[in-house]
């Protein structure tokens, strides 16, 4: 029986690796496949044991040994060797098996079955001068550009490739490139090199097959001049479309503008990815802009400047996103649905941009660019709306399976696992940005959260060691996310101190951190220091603040502000303004802030009747055209207002209801936008009148979003809802409410001392 047993485990070794095989060249899905596979194999060796230790037969009848047999019982195989035997042969196919049975099924949500509609470009070996090294990624996203939306044909995502490839000219041998093609579900893959010889290059490639039988491919070969690589792709492109798919050549001649004529405008734009791949947006936006200078109508280019802008704070980021539209024809459709829905939501059509986000993934689950941008939406626009952040998670997880060590997943996931206390997943990130993308500014900004989060007292002092030495912002990002995402003030002020800046962004953190804390006397004491000399973008900050509710209503100063915003101009707001303000806002919305901030001081100092003239100009405005719903939202607002200062609470409700606050995400720097105290009101009123559910949401949006604007509600709204938790019996959530405000409150005012002690009193009881 032991021989038997090693036998079969020999014959199933060689089994499994045949039907390996087999199962890739018609096409099975690997893992499925396989498991059918190893589970015959198990089955059969278990079914044998069993009977040989029950000593039933083939049919299920008890089997009686022959009193002739001529072999005495003790030389007969043991029970126990037989066991041990067939085990090792199980253990050999699970061992064998199983791994590759679970790297099958390790993405989620992915079944590998190729279609050969899908082609992976792989990266082509590069032999040649160092100037043509940029092909070793740049000829990835180059062809898949000039193939994807050919009829029926679309690409696997470059970055996903050069994940999973690397950019050093591909795998090493034939079978594992058409693996790694299956894996990726792609039909056919593309593999090449590119020769330089002298002013010539010659440029191979061979398009295979992953799933036909006879592993048959179709090779082209093209030669030029060095500066004509762009015309040879598209020569060589066309010339393996149409061999392969026996099409009319003329259909794929119209691929030669999918990127650029320029080859200096093309270069430039790779090395912007490379740059955006490490979260060095700044270079990344400056090496767009190199390729623009190339060639202005580059529409992938104006497009990634856009994404670049985000991050910089760039007042471009909506003119970029007009552009890349205006040149969108020049795109195969996948790409021209994304530069629709990006513009969608730089003109705060948010909606309408998670709809078409959404539509292009269903057509391109894979797509790591919609992945990303649908999440970033989610991430920023979800709390302005009343939705709940975590509806990002999962697609930036996703992204970040298809492409290890994209930045833009791993810094907003740290945000979110610092909003929910996940220590050791937020560590985790913070090693791996170290190692990849050490000089990117939000890595410090990650390293921050876990630094002040976790009392890593090291870490924390590693991170004001590298603020002494790094530009304003990365100090601005640094204690931004401490403030915000670790919902530490005092970690945050900490970081300030560590590093003086008279930058008037930093300096806005100041009585943002004060206020949070309790402490609005020194906010105050600290606005009216003689070295923030008054100017008018501060004017309107202190009207925002005043106005907000999260103080005490000061008639004085309130009063004392009234004649100073009337004398603003566009012209103060422009010189004045820490941010340059997008190309295309005009002197009309800049008076439009203005006089909302009039007229909401005018109205919390029971001097509605004086707002009404004002009120009236702000609703004859024409809309402002890229803004959403700005205009919209604040005179809603403004009602809203105007029904809470008469009493009427319900009024106001639905004046609230009416707001969409849908605006661009570029647009929330400005704390009108942002309409922060609308969506605290809108929260207060549903839990008292309206819907409970979405009262929550709306503060817990509060809570969790970016926006500097929010932070200051943070101690009204935690406990709003710790007593709505402690109403309704659920007392782990009013204790974990009532335990932010107590800590935040620690060294607040006098005045606000006995509301302290009652909190901490009811934590005392309920958690005994």
């Amino acid at each position: 029986m032991g021989r038997v047993a090693i036998t079969y485990a020999a014959v199933a070794w060689f089994t499994i690796e045949v039907a390996d095989t087999t199962f890739s060249m018609v096409g099975i899905p690997d893992a499925y496949g396989r498991l059918v596979l190893i589970l015959l194999l198990i089955g059969f060796p278990i079914a044998l044991v069993l009977g040989w230790i029950f000593d039933v037969g083939p049919a299920g009848v008890e089997r009686t040994d022959s009193p002739d047999t001529d072999v005495a019982p003790d030389a007969r195989p043991s029970r126990g060797w037989a066991l041990v035997a067939v085990g090792a042969a199980v253990g050999a196919a699970l061992v064998w098996g199983l791994p590759r049975v679970t790297a099958g099924v390790g993405v989620k949500g992915a079944e590998h079955v190729a279609s050969a509609d899908v082609i992976a470009v792989l990266p082509f070996r590069v032999l040649g001068s160092a100037q043509l090294a940029y092909l070793g990624e740049g000829i990835v996203d180059l062809v898949s550009a000039k193939l994807d939306g050919a009829g029926e044909i679309s690409t696997v995502d470059p970055r996903v490739v050069i994940a999973a490839m690397g950019a050093g000219g591909g795998a090493s041998d034939p079978a594992s490139d058409r693996t790694a093609a299956r894996r990726m579900r792609a039909g056919r893959f593309l593999t090449g090199e590119v020769v330089e010889a002298g002013d010539r290059i010659r440029v191979t490639a061979q398009l295979h097959s992953t799933v036909a039988a006879d592993g048959s491919t179709q090779q082209a070969t093209v030669e030029g001049a060095t500066g004509e690589i762009f015309e040879l792709l598209d020569h060589l492109v066309a010339e393996l479309l149409a061999s392969s798919f026996e099409a009319e050549g003329a259909r794929f001649q119209a691929l030669a503008t999918v990127t650029t004529h320029s080859l200096e405008a093309a270069k430039a734009y790779l090395q912007g990815e490379q740059f955006a791949r490490k979260g060095l947006y700044r270079d990344a936006a400056a090496a767009y802009d190199r390729a623009l200078a190339q060639d202005s109508t580059f529409a992938l280019a104006h497009y990634r400047k856009s994404i670049a802008a985000d991050w910089i704070d760039a007042f471009t980021a909506r003119t970029d996103a007009d552009r890349a539209y205006g040149f969108r024809n020049q795109l195969p459709p996948r790409d021209q649905a994304l530069v629709t829905a990006l513009r969608l939501r730089r003109h705060g059509k948010i909606m309408e941009a998670e709809q078409a986000f959404r539509a292009l993934l269903h057509q391109y689950p894979d797509d790591v660019e919609a992945l990303l941008q649908l999440a970033e939406l989610y991430f920023h626009d979800n709390p302005r709306r009343g939705r709940p952040i975590g509806e990002s998670v999962e697609l930036f997880e996703r992204a970040l399976t298809l492409e290890p060590h994209n930045p833009i997943s791993q810094v907003h996931l740290a945000r979110i696992y610092a909003l929910h206390d996940s220590i050791d997943q937020l560590h985790a990130l913070a090693e791996v940005l170290t190692e990849t993308a050490p000089d990117a500014e939000r890595t410090l900004e990650v390293m921050a959260l876990y630094g002040y989060l976790a009392g890593d007292t090291a870490i924390q002092g590693r991170v004001k060691r590298e603020i002494e030495h790094r530009p304003w912002y990365y100090t601005f990002h640094a204690v931004h996310g401490v403030g915000r995402f670790a919902r530490d003030p005092f970690g945050a002020a900490d970081l300030v101190e560590s590093r003086p800046s008279d930058d008037p962004l930093l300096l806005l953190l100041v009585p943002n951190h004060l206020v949070m804390r309790g402490k609005y006397s020194q906010a105050n004491a600290w606005l009216d220091r003689r070295r923030l000399e008054r100017n008018a973008t501060w004017d309107i900050y202190r009207a925002f603040l005043l106005t907000s509710g999260t103080m005490p209503i000061d008639t004085e100063r309130m009063t004392a502000l009234l004649p100073a915003l009337a004398a603003i101009t566009p012209g103060d707001l422009r010189r004045t303004a820490w941010l340059q303000p997008y190309e295309d806002i005009t002197d009309r919305l800049l008076e439009f802030q203005r006089d909302y901030y009039r007229v909401l001081i005018l109205i919390q100092l029971g001097r509605a009747d004086e707002s009404r003239a004002l009120v009236a100009a702000l609703a004859e405005q024409p809309e402002f055209v890229g803004t959403g719903s700005f205009k919209a939202d604040a005179l809603h607002g403004i009602r809203a207002e105007t029904l809470l200062q008469r009493g009427d609470r319900r009024g106001a409700l639905e004046a609230l209801q009416s707001m969409r606050f849908e605006i661009p995400h570029a647009l929330s720097y400005q704390p009108m936008a942002d309409q922060s105290r609308a969506r605290f009101l809108r929260g207060e009123l549903e839990l008292e009148l309206g819907d409970p559910t979405t009262g929550k949401n709306f503060l817990v949006g509060l809570d969790e979003a970016w926006s500097v604007w929010d932070t200051y509600h943070r101690p009204l709204l935690y406990r709003s809802l710790g007593q709505t938790a402690e109403d309704q019996g659920r007392a782990e959530g009013a204790i974990e409410y009532y335990s932010r405000l107590v800590r935040l409150w620690r060294d607040c005012d006098p005045e606000l001392v006995p509301i302290r002690e009652e909190l901490t009193e009811k934590l005392r009881l309920m958690i005994g």
